[in-house]
C-alpha cells in the first residue's frame, strides 16, 4: 500500500522536542543524574542547570528570579495560582473572573472552587473571540481575588487585550488601595509568537508549559508577582523545593530542556512568526478554492499566526478529524485536553455559534517544522476527505 507521508498541523496540542534540546537534555539522563536537593556535587550540578533555566525563563518574560516556579506542567501551574490565592487569600465569599473560553485547567477548577464558596463570573466573548475590558471592569469588586484571562486562545488563536484588562485591575487596585485581585494568564502558546514583559504589561501571575515550545512534556511554570507570593498557598506539600511553594524533586532534564528550548525560540521568535503567518494565508486560501463554503472561527486581526479554526458545513468534527488522519494530515476538532471526551468546541459555542457549527469545525495549527508543500499536499487532501 502506498501510504502517505504524514502531515502534522496539531502545534497547539505538542511541539516535537529540537534536536539541540534533546542533546542539551541527554546529560541530566544518565551523567548528571544528581537530585537539586543534594549538597555535594552531583546536586549542586542539578541545581546549577535548574537555576540557569529558571534565569531564562525570568529575563524572557522581565520577571525576578524567585518568581519563577517550576512545575511539572502548564495545568498544575494553573491549578496552583487558582487554588492557592483562593486559600490564601482570607477573604470571604471570594470572587474569581475568568473567561468563556479558557483551558479547560482554567475553568474546571475554577468550577470546581465555586462548590467550596467561591463566586464565579465567566465573561462572554465576541462574536471575534474577544473579552471586553468593559465587561470586566463591570466586574470587579472588593471580593475578587483573581481574575484569569487567556493570552491567546488555544482553539480559536484570538489574542486578548491583556494590556487594557490590566490597566483596569491596577485602576481598580488604586481606587480601593487593595492589593486584589492578582491578575494572571494562561501564556502557554502566546509566548511562541509574542515578546511578553510581565512589568509593561501589569500582568501578576502567568503560566508556561515546555512541551509548546519545542521542549519536552513534563515541565511547565508559573510566574507570580513577589508581593503575592507570601498568599500562595501550596497545593503539593512534604518539602522545601520551588522556595517552598511546590514539593517534590525537580525533573531535572525535562526543565534543563524547558530552558534551552525557550532560549532558542527567542531568537527565532519573529522570523518564524511572520513564516507561520504567510503558511496560515496560504492555507486559508488554498481550503476556500477546494471547499468554498467553509468560514473561519475567530477573528483573523489579532490572532496567533500558525492558528487557523474552520468551519466546514455539514460535516462534524470526529468523522472529519478521522478523516484527516487517514489521509494522512493530523488535526485537531479543539483542546488535546478536552477532545477525547467527545465534547464540541467549547470556545466556537462561545463566539454565540451553533452546536453544529462547533461539531465541524476543525483547528490546524502550524509550528517550525512546517512547509510551504505540506500546506499545499494538505489542501489537495482536503479535497479528497471531503468527497469520501
Amino acid at each position: 500500500m502506498n501510504r502517505k507521508k504524514p502531515i502534522y498541523l496539531d502545534y497547539a496540542a505538542s511541539t516535537p522536542v529540537a534536536p539541540e534540546v534533546m542533546a542539551y537534555m541527554k546529560p541530566y539522563f544518565s551523567k548528571k543524574f544528581g537530585n537539586s536537593g543534594s549538597l555535594h556535587s552531583f546536586g549542586q550540578e542539578a541545581q546549577a542547570v535548574l537555576d540557569k533555566a529558571r534565569i531564562i525563563i525570568a529575563d524572557e518574560i522581565n520577571a525576578d528570579f524567585d518568581e519563577v516556579i517550576f512545575t511539572s506542567s502548564a495545568s498544575e501551574a494553573n491549578d496552583l495560582v487558582i487554588d492557592g490565592i483562593f486559600e490564601g487569600s482570607k477573604i470571604d465569599s471570594p470572587k474569581i473572573i475568568i473567561s468563556e473560553i479558557e483551558h479547560e485547567s482554567v475553568s474546571q477548577t475554577v468550577e470546581a472552587l465555586a462548590e467550596r464558596g467561591a463566586e464565579v463570573i465567566k465573561l462572554p466573548v465576541s462574536k471575534d473571540g474577544f473579552v471586553d475590558p468593559e465587561e470586566l471592569r463591570k466586574a470587579l469588586d472588593e471580593r475578587t481575588i483573581l481574575v484569569s484571562i487567556i493570552f491567546a486562545s488555544n482553539e480559536i488563536g484570538t489574542i486578548q487585550p491583556i494590556e487594557k484588562i490590566a490597566q483596569f485591575i491596577k485602576s481598580f487596585k488604586e481606587e480601593h488601595n487593595s492589593m486584589y485581585p492578582v491578575f494572571h494568564t494562561d501564556a502557554v502558546q502566546a509566548v511562541s509568537s509574542i515578546e511578553i514583559d510581565v512589568r509593561a504589561l501589569g500582568i501578576d501571575s502567568l503560566t508556561l508549559s515546555s512541551q509548546k515550545v519545542y521542549g519536552p512534556k513534563g515541565a511547565g511554570a508559573l510566574y507570580i508577582r513577589k508581593t503575592f507570593l507570601p498568599h500562595l498557598k501550596p497545593q503539593l506539600i512534604g518539602g522545601g523545593h520551588e522556595f517552598g511553594l511546590r514539593a517534590s524533586t525537580p525533573n531535572t532534564p525535562a526543565i534543563a530542556g524547558f530552558g534551552k528550548a525557550l532560549e532558542l525560540l527567542i531568537k527565532e521568535r519573529s522570523t518564524k512568526s511572520r513564516e507561520l503567518m504567510v503558511l496560515r494565508n496560504r492555507l486559508l486560501d488554498g481550503l476556500r478554492k477546494v471547499v468554498p463554503g467553509i468560514e473561519v472561527n475567530g477573528s483573523m486581526e489579532n490572532r496567533l499566526p500558525g492558528n487557523l479554526n474552520v468551519y466546514f458545513p455539514g460535516r462534524g468534527n470526529d468523522n472529519l478529524v478521522v478523516r484527516f488522519d487517514l489521509s494522512g494530515v493530523a488535526v485537531s476538532a479543539g483542546s488535546a485536553c478536552s477532545v477525547r471526551s467527545n465534547k464540541v468546541s467549547k470556545a466556537i459555542l462561545a463566539l454565540g455559534y451553533s452546536v453544529e457549527r462547533a461539531g465541524s469545525s476543525i483547528r490546524f495549527t502550524l509550528g517550525n517544522l512546517t512547509t510551504s508543500k505540506e500546506i499545499d499536499e494538505t489542501v489537495m487532501r482536503t479535497e479528497g476527505v471531503l468527497v469520501q
